[in-house]
């Protein structure tokens, strides 16, 4: 008879956008694998994720960048796991149905506060810091 495995810790972290998909993952690996903890830390960002995969403060990184050609020489292997849509919503009695680049780097940017209907725009981000925001204030900062 088999000696059951001791009990493993895998941990997981990076971008905030795949932490909840990689809740669900990790509690189906578990399923198959009752000796193996997934344990998804708090957002680190992509960057913060790939630099604490190799610190070995975590087993696997989840990012929402490509990795740079400068942090390719540290060993880690990327693998496309999937894709995140982005989405603008509007209620329905809007009449916006599309926007332009410059619209939405108005919006992240505070310049642009109303619809052309002078309805007040209400910008719904994500936390300071997080990875979806700065890479929004990154895009108004670039153009």
């Amino acid at each position: 008879m088999a000696t059951p495995l001791a009990a493993e810790t895998v941990k997981v972290g990076g971008t905030g956008g795949a932490l909840g998909v990689m809740r669900v993952l990790g509690d189906a690996y578990k399923t198959d694998h009752p000796n193996v903890d997934v344990v998804v830390v708090p957002e680190l960002g992509s960057s913060g994720g790939q630099k604490a995969l190799m610190g070995s403060a975590l087993d696997l990184a989840v990012t929402s960048l490509p990795r740079k050609p400068v942090e390719k020489p540290d060993g880690a292997i990327a693998r496309l796991y999937g894709r995140s849509p982005f989405v603008f919503a509007v209620p329905v009695k809007n009449p916006i149905n599309h926007l332009t680049i410059q619209e939405i780097i108005d919006i992240y940017g505070g310049k642009k506060t109303s619809w052309a209907n002078g309805e007040p725009l209400r910008l719904f981000l994500r936390s300071p810091g997080s990875e979806g925001a700065n890479r929004a204030a990154g895009a108004s900062l670039a153009n």
